[in-house]
């Protein structure tokens, strides 16, 4: 079951390193990448946060909902 986790974050993080160079200007996409290689039921996101200057456009609520939408969590909490 660790090496499952393990291969698992580190495909995740290679997904994160590479939106984070080539879909940083489309944050919807840059969502969907989190899951290239990974299925469904090896890994939730229930939360996610986009900040910085690059980012500084994004609603953080609506890419919240990007999650539900694209069936990487089944519900989403945020503030106003």
């Amino acid at each position: 079951m660790l090496v499952l986790q393990q291969e698992t974050l580190g495909v995740l993080g290679v997904n994160l390193i590479y939106g984070a160079f080539y879909l940083n200007d489309r944050p919807k996409e840059l969502v969907k990448s989190f899951y290239d290689n990974i299925n469904n039921d090896q890994l939730e996101i229930d939360m996610i946060n986009f900040s910085g200057p690059r980012f500084m456009y994004v609603d953080n609520r609506l890419m919240s909902l990007q999650l539900v939408k694209n069936g990487m969590t089944n519900a989403v909490m945020f503030g106003s």
